[in-house]
């Protein structure tokens, strides 16, 4: 029964793995995919529409560009209750 568990644990771990780096992206030519960032020694900074705006206007390289944004959730001490914080319109 052992056997079975380890065989089946390591047939989803590389499902798994498969799936999420070694599948090619469901695009045409996805290999010419690349990923441009705005960072300095380790560090990382958000593009900017600004920025963005201009990389789409003076760049001659790629054929186009577009904006992947993502989320990532604030940590907060667990000591202190959550708020609700409203932009400006």
């Amino acid at each position: 029964m052992g056997k079975r568990r380890r065989i089946g644990g390591t047939t989803a771990v590389f499902s798994v793995v498969h799936a999420v780096l070694l599948k090619p992206l469901p695009y045409p030519e996805s290999h010419e995919l690349v990923r441009i960032s705005n960072s300095s020694k380790g560090h990382q900074w958000v593009f900017s529409v600004a920025d963005y705006l201009a990389l789409e206007e003076q760049q001659t390289r790629f054929e186009s560009v577009a904006v992947l944004a993502c989320w990532v959730p604030a940590q907060r001490a667990s000591n202190v209750p959550p708020r609700e914080v409203l932009a400006k319109e």
